[in-house]
């Protein structure tokens, strides 16, 4: 651009002079995050991940205020503002130079898939998006193993009993509670040394014995009552009764063999011994000789 300028000196009228000048922008202020994207690890619905922050500065020339913090996007919903680690707000200005935190959590509002939003952070004109990505997973879950699957104890003599062994085991996620522990009908008994709960992977010893009433086959079941989804959870247990028998036999089982022996003297004795290998007492009314 120039100036011109007129006067009465005629010789040098009118007098003229070149105007340069170079334009700057007015000082404004620059949003900036040190962190473009939070990635929260996988969640089980109905829970909370912690917390992750990020850092908001004014990387601009002139104070700044901030006008809108906000979560948009399909899932935003499912991301919070965690306010306790949060001193970033729209009421005050922010000198050049200086910087807020914002602290965010994921709590997914569903049970698998992944899910994503958006941070916007707003001053004026100047805004900066951080994007937000979780997974959602299905809650932890406890579950009931036992080890057997089931008890057979086999055929048990009327007036006696017979036990078996089992173990009781949490192989889910959570804790397992053990609210009762039972066995039907009467002629099954348990004890255990179970606590009231299992964490995951712990487990617990059991013995169960059956004790016959009556020589027939009999059918029984453990019971567990607990917090896993499957509860009531069984195991299954038979046996039979049998009535007691007493079954007498000599040892030696081949019987006694003496040598030749002359008329009028004595061999030298031998033991012959008679035991009971049944399940019931004999009452014996006589031992003879014969033959």
């Amino acid at each position: 651009a120039s100036l011109s300028l007129s006067h009465n000196d005629g010789a040098h009228s009118p007098s003229s002079a070149s105007l340069n000048g170079n334009g700057t922008a007015a000082p404004t202020g620059q949003v900036s995050v040190n962190k473009l994207s939070l990635g929260f690890p996988a969640q089980a619905l109905g829970s909370r991940s912690a917390s992750q922050t990020l850092s908001v500065s004014n990387s601009g020339s002139a104070p700044m205020q901030l006008s809108s913090i906000a979560i948009n996007g399909a899932h935003a919903g499912d991301f919070a503002i965690d306010n306790s680690l949060s001193d970033c707000n729209t009421s005050s200005s922010m000198a050049v130079g200086a910087s807020c935190t914002l602290g965010l959590s994921f709590a997914p509002t569903v049970s698998s898939g992944t899910r994503s939003a958006a941070l916007q952070i707003s001053a004026g004109s100047s805004s900066a998006t951080v994007s937000l990505s979780g997974s959602a997973a299905p809650a932890a879950q406890p579950a009931v193993s036992w080890s057997p699957g089931s008890l057979d104890f086999g055929t048990v003599p009327l007036g006696s009993s017979a036990s078996r062994n089992l173990s009781l085991s949490n192989s889910g996620s959570s804790t397992l509670t053990v609210k009762a522990l039972s066995v039907s009908p009467a002629t099954y008994t348990l004890s255990h040394n179970c606590p009231g709960s299992l964490a995951a992977g712990a487990g617990c010893s059991l013995s169960i014995r059956y004790s016959p009433d009556r020589s027939s086959s009999s059918s029984g079941v453990l019971t567990l009552q607990s917090n896993a989804a499957t509860s009531p959870d069984t195991l299954a247990l038979s046996g039979a009764g049998i009535a007691a028998v007493g079954q007498l036999g000599w040892q030696p089982s081949a019987g006694l063999s003496y040598p030749d022996t002359a008329v009028g003297s004595a061999s030298a004795s031998q033991i012959a011994t008679l035991g009971n290998s049944g399940s019931a007492s004999v009452l014996i009314q006589q031992i003879q000789l014969a033959g």
